[in-house]
């Protein structure tokens, strides 16, 4: 046999053995699945899109390990595309594992009320994960399909986001300049303080109401009371300083006798209450919970 055939027949044979060896590839990997996803919700609001986080749990059911690559989803409800994102991360899968890989997607909120206004406040929608992943095995590249459906409630979710942005007890600067306010006497102390809110999200908010209370200690009764008299609103990234003066009826303090004492508040106290917020229509009624170090002279009352 002369070198030229030996060289072809070699080759042929490489492709063969090629060949082979894709098949036995193939015929080893199963294709990862998208198993579930789990912990959607909202964490944020940029310009008038909802930003949603969640895990995707996907497995890896074959016996060799797996490259996956960036993929490529959709978010669709009744075969109407609400979201298009990518999982740009890449993640190594072992065989007959599964890993959880968080990702994020941006919904446009004025689409999602005119298309589901109706029945988002109180409905829970079934959304449509559905994608196409790319992956390695290896290195040689192949892609699978992957679906999944996923529970949305508007209501519940903004509910949270906003629970989670207000309601925490924050050592922050949320109540500043502590001082006594105008007025103030022996039977009637007011303590004026800013509350500082802040709307860093890209859609204007309403307060209508607001009431908080101010406490020594958590387990001891409200000592002072603050209602909000006027509907506060704001815009997108927009910051609003809110004087407050808070009247405390000093007899009240008569349990605090360090206080009287002292003539000085110069510790810890608890600021709770609760306000009702609205967005785009829709109303949220959120917990307040705040603490503050804070320190008065009251010699020239007591």
């Amino acid at each position: 046999m002369s070198f030229s055939r030996k060289k072809i027949a070699y080759s042929t044979l490489g492709t063969v053995a090629l060949i082979i060896a894709l098949f036995g590839i193939s015929g080893c990997t199963q294709k990862p699945e998208l198993e579930d996803v789990s912990d959607l919700k909202i964490v944020g609001i940029q310009d008038d899109k909802l930003r949603l986080s969640m895990l995707f749990h996907i497995n890896n059911p074959s016996i060799l390990k797996i490259h996956l690559g960036e993929s490529e989803f959709d978010i669709n409800y009744e075969d109407k595309k609400l979201a298009s994102f990518a999982m740009e991360k890449k993640f190594e899968i072992s065989p007959r594992n599964q890993v959880e890989i968080p990702v994020e997607a941006d919904i446009d909120l004025n689409f999602l009320e005119e298309e589901q206004g109706n029945i988002m406040v109180s409905d829970t929608l079934i959304w449509e994960v559905d994608g196409r992943a790319y992956y390695k095995v290896y290195g040689i590249p192949m892609t699978s399909s992957l679906d999944q459906e996923v529970e949305f409630n508007y209501y519940d979710q903004m509910q949270n986001f906003l629970e989670d942005k207000f309601s925490q007890e924050s050592q922050g600067e949320t109540f500043t300049n502590f001082s006594l306010g105008d007025g103030s006497s022996f039977s009637n102390l007011i303590i004026h303080t800013d509350a500082k809110l802040v709307n860093d999200n890209g859609v204007s908010f309403a307060i209508h109401n607001m009431e908080l209370g101010l406490k020594l200690s958590e387990k001891k009764s409200t000592v002072a009371e603050w209602v909000l008299s006027d509907t506060l609103k704001f815009e997108p990234y927009d910051t609003l300083m809110v004087p407050i003066d808070i009247d405390v009826n000093t007899f009240s303090l008569m349990g605090n006798a360090d206080i009287l004492a002292s003539k000085q508040l110069d510790q810890e106290v608890f600021i709770k209450g609760k306000m009702t917020l609205e967005i785009n229509g829709h109303t949220f009624d959120i917990p307040l919970a705040f603490r503050k170090q804070v320190k008065l002279s009251l010699k020239d009352l007591l």
